[in-house]
């Protein structure tokens, strides 16, 4: 939550519904978010910002 601002069970919801695009993950399996899918959450921080609700 730290550098996205998300919970991770919103990130993992966003992953599942392939909001994020593909997940990298390091050897420890620990998801490494790179610059594309940083820039996809801050569209879903405006998103919620306007009002905007998933009801996927």
């Amino acid at each position: 939550m730290e550098i996205t601002g998300f919970t991770k069970e919103a990130l993992r919801y966003y992953e599942k519904l392939a909001i994020l695009g593909p997940i990298a993950r390091n050897q420890a399996n620990y998801r490494q978010y790179n610059t594309a899918n940083l820039q996809r959450l801050q569209m879903v921080k405006v998103f919620q910002y306007l009002g905007w609700i998933c009801r996927c």
